[in-house]
């Protein structure tokens, strides 16, 4: 067995599990002589038969009825713990992305990893564009405005040129722009607008017409 923690890399790492694997560190019947040991076992025994329950403790007649009950009960406490780390169980608890059968894993997992890459290339696109952005609402925008986008990535009918990605990015480069200038004081933009204009373009701009001194 391995321990893997996927919290090493959580942007990267994503984990799964076979329909018949297990998550647990111990074997089920360590687990037991762990948490369900002994007296546990006749705890048990004593909520849920009302023979043993009806006996008098440590009678020649109550240490038979244990003796019978006992590896019923030890089967069953072992059951009990396998089924702690079931796929189903690790899915629910979040352990796992999802369940993926034996048979079918070659398929899914040369898909999964197609729109993984897509999905990185995207989400470096994004970055390299709007770097301001963090990487959840970068991955937000990827699953909502670029997710059929992805889907053409992943199955190799579109490139990083389609106009569906290059026009989101325009849009993040003029929102970054708008944003940086709705920063500057009003004296700051009106420097930067009009440093590159000629005197006639200004008195133009304003309406008034320049005076022709040879007049």
């Amino acid at each position: 067995w391995v321990v893997i923690d996927p919290t090493i890399n959580p942007s990267m790492m994503r984990m799964y599990a076979s329909e018949n694997a297990r998550g647990n560190v111990l074997e089920p019947e360590g687990t037991v002589e762990i948490k369900f040991r002994r007296p546990d076992l006749i705890k048990a025994m004593k909520r849920n038969d009302p023979l043993y329950a009806s006996l008098e403790e440590d009678s020649p007649e109550a240490r038979a009825r244990e003796k019978e009950l006992m590896p019923v009960y030890n089967q069953v406490a072992v059951h009990f713990a396998s089924l702690h780390d079931t796929p189903g169980v690790m899915r629910q608890k979040g352990v796992i992305s999802s369940v993926v059968p034996w048979a079918q894993s070659r398929a899914f997992f040369y898909s999964a990893l197609r729109e993984r890459l897509a999905e990185v290339a995207l989400d470096n696109a994004i970055a390299s564009e709007a770097p301001e952005i963090s990487q959840e609402q970068r991955q937000a925008l990827v699953k909502s405005e670029l997710s059929e986008v992805l889907l053409d990535l992943a199955t190799g009918t579109c490139t990083m040129s389609d106009t569906r990605i290059t026009s989101c990015l325009s849009k993040l480069t003029h929102q970054r722009q708008a944003d940086q200038v709705s920063k500057m004081s009003v004296d700051a933009v009106l420097s930067g607008l009009l440093k590159d204009m000629t005197p006639e373009a200004l008195m133009a701009m304003i309406g008034v017409k320049s005076l022709n001194l040879d007049e």
